[in-house]
């Protein structure tokens, strides 16, 4: 399988209407769904790195121990709660 057709039910997923999703079988819903969220979650650690490397002095020439101590401060002071 290429990787452009892996990426089709994720671009379908994160292009597509809910009513045409709604219409597929439980099966390709699921599988469509889940390409979107992987999908989505690549680009979530990408740009979560890319901020990480502008908010700090480091900028792409940090090292693997001081991006998890960064990572270890940020998780350490936990995410916003949302009410």
């Amino acid at each position: 399988m290429t990787v452009s057709a892996a990426l089709m039910p994720a671009r379908y997923g994160l292009s597509g209407k809910a009513p045409a999703l709604k219409r597929h079988p439980a099966e390709r819903r699921l599988a469509t769904m889940l390409a979107a969220v992987r999908q989505l979650e690549g680009r979530a650690v990408d740009d979560a790195l890319e901020v990480l490397f502008e908010a700090t002095e480091f900028g792409e020439n940090i090292t693997v121990e001081q991006l998890w101590k960064s990572i270890e401060a940020v998780v350490a002071v936990g995410a916003p709660r949302r009410d």
